[in-house]
């Protein structure tokens, strides 16, 4: 998930470094957004992408993020975010380095 994100960004900004280093600052800010959103059960914190990342929560047994995350609803969200940031990523790419 983290290298297609990084690959839309890059496509959208025309930067690799900065993909990179927006991607990376916004995975450990996202982690911390959801940690906090969960506390205070704000709950569209559900469909965050990195709320949904951790997958061997299902299978540890651990507590989840938010109440009634199951891993079929986590897979989705992760494909969604997917076929979002793909799509993104090729819009942008036809749109500016595609010569008509």
């Amino acid at each position: 998930m983290m290298v297609a994100f990084a690959f839309m960004l890059s496509s959208v900004f025309r930067n690799s470094a900065l993909a990179v280093g927006l991607g990376i600052v916004v995975g450990v800010g996202a982690k911390m957004l959801a940690g906090i959103l969960s506390e205070f059960q704000v709950q569209w914190g559900i469909i965050l992408l990195f709320a949904n990342t951790n997958l061997s929560q299902y299978m540890d047994g651990n507590q989840t993020y938010f109440p009634g995350m199951t891993l079929p609803f986590s897979l989705l969200i992760i494909i969604a975010h997917l076929i979002f940031f793909v799509g993104t990523a090729w819009l942008f790419f036809l749109k500016r380095d595609v010569a008509n």
